[in-house]
């Protein structure tokens, strides 16, 4: 593994120029998202929960978007990598006070922790001051973390050596007008639950076994995985969150959303037409 030093390299990303929406200060929203940047292998990741801290997971297949191909490819270039991949993302949301928000994310068989605290405008100002931290567990100091004034939903991001050889780790943040937290909002709620009235629930139909992690099967780990994700009106798993283990089975988690993904099912109907349903799967790994 390498040495992680503390890096607090800030890339600017212009995805989007603008303004903020005028009228009320709140509620502000952000966007955070996770992007691994690999120059060697390519184990996934995976976000642990999505519950708590008021992040609005990204389940909406048009807001899975982590930027364009050559974005990412941009991004790969400038860290001496092969390509960027999407880990997590999450939209969360302030008051007048503020935001915080913390998140244990799952890279191949090691652990990250995020944080992010945003405070909002003054009145008659636009300055949004923004904290942002990469921690591991196993580190004293933090891996990255800045200290940023953002104005404009220009995208900001801290950069780390990730805890896998040859990686990084790229945490980013845009803010977010109004206007788009609200459509955000609307589209979430037409997403259906398996408990309501009519909802005939998905069934698979196709279910590929995990890919065993070799450093897990080395080291007999065994369990199960259950993640949260959306099933659309196409059959497809979208944006899977790990919502719990088995004790000890954090080597695990990546390889159980690379599967689901995969994962293809007869979509759930209200009335007899397809919608989005949220759904609970378990995935289950086994030693032979």
């Amino acid at each position: 593994m390498k040495r992680l030093a503390i890096v607090c390299a800030v890339f600017l990303f212009c995805l989007a120029v603008g303004q903020l929406a005028g009228g009320e200060p709140a509620p502000y929203a952000y966007h955070l998202r996770v992007v691994r940047v690999s120059g060697a292998g390519t184990d996934p990741g995976a976000a642990l929960g999505w519950k708590d801290n008021g992040g609005i997971p990204v389940m909406i297949p048009s807001e899975e978007a982590w930027g364009t191909s050559e974005q990412l490819g941009a991004l790969a270039r400038a860290l001496g990598g092969d390509r960027a991949d999407a880990v997590t993302g999450f939209y969360v949301t302030a008051d007048e006070l503020g935001a915080h928000f913390e998140r244990r994310v799952y890279i191949s068989d090691s652990v990250v922790d995020l944080s992010f605290e945003a405070i909002p405008p003054e009145k008659g100002k636009d300055e949004h001051q923004l904290v942002m931290k990469l921690d591991s567990p196993e580190l004293v100091e933090p891996m990255a973390e800045a200290r940023l004034l953002v104005r404009t939903e220009r995208t900001v991001a801290i950069s780390s050596p990730s805890p896998v050889e040859n990686d990084w780790l790229v945490l980013a943040v845009t803010l977010v007008d109004q206007g788009r937290i609200a459509g955000l909002r609307g589209a979430k709620n037409e997403i259906r639950s398996p408990e309501d009235k009519g909802v005939v629930r998905p069934k698979i139909i196709h279910k590929a076994a995990p890919i065993y992690p070799e450093a897990a099967r080395k080291s007999q780990v065994a369990g199960h995985v259950v993640l949260m994700a959306t099933i659309d009106k196409e059959g497809i798993p979208r944006a899977p969150m790990v919502l719990s283990m088995s004790p000890g089975a954090e080597e695990l988690a990546a390889a159980a959303v690379d599967a689901v993904k995969t994962w293809r099912y007869e979509p759930g109907t209200l009335h007899g037409e397809p919608v989005d349903v949220m759904f609970t799967i378990n995935v289950h790994f086994k030693l032979e």
